[in-house]
């Protein structure tokens, strides 16, 4: 694994709660997590067709029983306000697409703008983010800090804090770790780092996998989860 400089791209990451039903359905309702997936992939469309981001990923949570179960990753250009511009369009398309009215349900979502503090990745060296096989798979963190404890210091020692060192020693070698990226909000408001994890076969044996995250869960910092895709734009 190498360090990898950072690349001239931004990220905006959309994570959201289980849907909830606005009222009970007399009639047999669709589950509610059939209609969180089927607006996910419709706000996929409506921002690819925008044209203002590159890549976009559809994430689904392995563990049903989690509280987030869908992420969306989309990469955005950094130049000028093509990255602002890219986030205005997510939330717009968030508020259309899930709109209580027209899915009849209601969720929390938190969608942020990000630039990539550091990566660790194995050559070959891009930045695609791109599943590369079928059978990739993400492990995700989510930490939310105080004002002033984002500091240099605190970021130079993000392999430790995040987990991230634990991880590599942990998953198992062919889960084929790839990338290991952390990310941290840069759009105002509460700051959140976000630790990505690329494992391009870590579907071939996804119960391995999830066997290394207690140990970081038990730590009671953050958030961590264990992704598929379901969609890519």
């Amino acid at each position: 694994m190498h360090e990898a400089s950072d690349p001239d791209l931004g990220v905006v990451i959309h994570v959201q709660s289980h849907l909830l039903p606005v009222a009970p359905s007399p009639l047999d309702p669709v589950p509610p997590l059939h209609v969180q997936l089927g607006a996910c992939k419709a706000l996929l469309r409506h921002v690819a067709a925008a044209g203002k981001t590159r890549d976009a990923m559809l994430l689904s949570n392995l563990e049903k029983t989690e509280p987030f179960p869908f992420l969306l990753y989309y990469t955005v250009r950094k130049a000028g306000r093509a990255a602002q511009e890219a986030l205005s369009e997510i939330r717009h398309g968030v508020r259309t697409t899930f709109s209580p009215l027209q899915t009849t349900h209601v969720a929390q979502h938190t969608v942020k703008l990000y630039e990539e503090v550091a990566t660790i990745a194995r050559p070959p060296l891009n930045d695609q983010r791109r599943p590369t096989s079928d059978r990739t798979g993400y492990i995700i963190s989510v930490f939310r800090v105080m004002e002033g404890d984002d500091r240099q210091n605190f970021e130079r020692d993000w392999p430790s804090w995040t987990g991230a060192r634990t991880l590599y020693r942990s998953i198992p070698k062919r889960a084929g770790l790839r990338r290991m990226v952390l990310h941290k909000s840069c759009d105002g408001g509460d700051i959140y780092y976000v630790l990505c994890c690329e494992c391009s076969r870590l579907l071939d044996d996804v119960v391995a996998t999830v066997q290394s995250l207690p140990a970081l869960r038990a730590r009671l910092i953050g958030y961590t989860g264990v992704y598929k895709p379901m969609a890519v734009s």
